[in-house]
């Protein structure tokens, strides 16, 4: 029956909801559970944490990590592989993850993630400003920045002492192609649950791939973060799969139970076999 039924859908494999863990986190005064189908490729089993006090002072400054525009404390990633029905097709046709994780507003932004419509603006800023900033910052990104430059400096090359200034720039407005990393659409506010989700979606400009980043404040300075992304390997395969991926995640967030619970302070070395 599950041959003819991945014969039928054209792909293997995806979240299965009939196998499922239970991963729990205590941040500060919230306690956060989530029920995953276990992933279906061999991974290690991880002692994880369940008590993030990001109030201490120096904790998440010691415990974060940065990638790309990101700068996040990680609490659990699950990845769910689909794969091809064809014997002679090598490798996976995609890949929907999950990264929860724990993310800070540096105090210059002056911007209150309890605000749901501020804290909308600030991933969208913070997008922005990092795939568009200076090729000198000390930030890192730049990569929409790099690509422009790259394509103003091959029409100048080309033209410049045959065409004047003006008529370069006309050239350049008609040349430059679209950006790998285009601007974001704006956040939107999803209930789920009676809960509020800040939803913003970031794409890339070849590909289907992108991200769907679910995030509800914790205080004033933190937010949680369920970023799903949707790794597209093959475009032509993606038909299969992509209705499949979007009802899981669906799923995944309706089942998020984050709750306010009387805390008593746990030690950090608190550990806990979560799988």
């Amino acid at each position: 029956m599950g041959l003819i039924k991945n014969l039928w859908r054209g792909f293997k494999g995806g979240p299965d909801f009939s196998n499922c863990i239970e991963v729990t986190a205590q941040l500060e005064n919230w306690q956060l559970n989530l029920t995953l189908p276990v992933t279906n490729i061999v991974t290690a089993k991880a002692i994880k944490k369940v008590n993030y006090p990001f109030n201490q002072s120096g904790w998440f400054e010691a415990n974060s990590k940065q990638r790309l525009q990101h700068h996040y404390v990680h609490i659990e990633t699950k990845l769910w592989y689909y794969l091809p029905m064809a014997i002679f097709y090598q490798g996976e046709i995609g890949v929907l993850s999950l990264s929860t994780q724990l993310k800070r507003i540096p105090a210059e932004r002056k911007v209150n993630a309890k605000d749901l419509d501020a804290l909308g603006h600030y991933v969208i800023t913070e997008y922005d400003e990092y795939y568009n900033a200076p090729l000198d910052s000390s930030g890192g990104g730049g990569e929409n920045t790099r690509w422009i430059k790259h394509f103003e400096d091959e029409i100048r090359s080309a033209f410049e002492g045959y065409f004047s200034e003006e008529e370069i720039q006309e050239k350049l407005a008609q040349t430059i192609p679209p950006v790998p990393q285009p601007p974001m659409e704006p956040h939107e506010i999803k209930t789920i649950n009676n809960r509020d989700w800040v939803f913003c979606a970031e794409f890339q400009e070849r590909g289907h791939t992108h991200d769907n980043m679910y995030c509800h404040p914790l205080s004033e300075d933190y937010y949680l973060c369920l970023n799903f992304r949707h790794r597209v390997d093959d475009s032509s395969k993606y038909k299969h799969w992509k209705e499949h991926a979007n009802a899981a995640e669906k799923r995944v967030m309706e089942m998020v139970r984050l709750e306010k619970v009387e805390t008593t302070a746990l030690p950090e070395e608190t550990q806990l076999l979560l799988e």
